[in-house]
């Protein structure tokens, strides 16, 4: 029995993930043909969000930001929270890959991306967050090397 939904929802622009359990999550996928590794990647990017219990971050954040909703540092550290929930995220998908699966996952990325609008709180969709940034830090991931001294 599958532990995670996919729905597609037209409605949407971006794939995304909600849910606070990892059995009672879904994926929505906006209506738009996929090729197969695309949509290999994207799943693998959202399943890396739900085994670690990202969204459940993000809704205590959103409870303390709920509390200090005046505070601009609050604003500023829910919106550092999520930009490094997508980076990590990221580099998770692409520890154990190549450099021309990461050209592909960065392109999936780029192919989902939205416009960016003018004040984005916190992004909770696959190509909503930083793009560039992302890309940038996909492209040039290496790594970490254990040197023993």
């Amino acid at each position: 029995k599958p532990w995670c939904r996919l729905y597609i929802a037209p409605e949407t622009k971006t794939p995304l993930t909600f849910g606070l359990s990892a059995r009672r999550s879904r994926v929505l996928l906006p209506q738009k043909d996929y090729t197969e590794d695309e949509l290999r990647l994207i799943l693998r990017h959202e399943l890396v969000h739900i085994r670690r219990n990202d969204l459940s971050a993000k809704l205590f954040y959103v409870f303390t930001k709920s509390l200090g909703w005046f505070h601009p540092l609050v604003w500023l550290g829910y919106i550092l929270l999520c930009r490094d929930i997508e980076l990590a995220c990221d580099e998770k998908v692409v520890r154990q890959m190549e450099t021309p699966e990461k050209a592909a996952y960065s392109q999936a990325l780029l192919n989902c991306s939205l416009p960016r609008r003018m004040v984005t709180a916190c992004p909770l969709a696959f190509g909503e967050s930083g793009v560039k940034e992302r890309v940038r830090g996909i492209l040039n991931y290496r790594r970490p090397s254990f040197r023993r001294r």
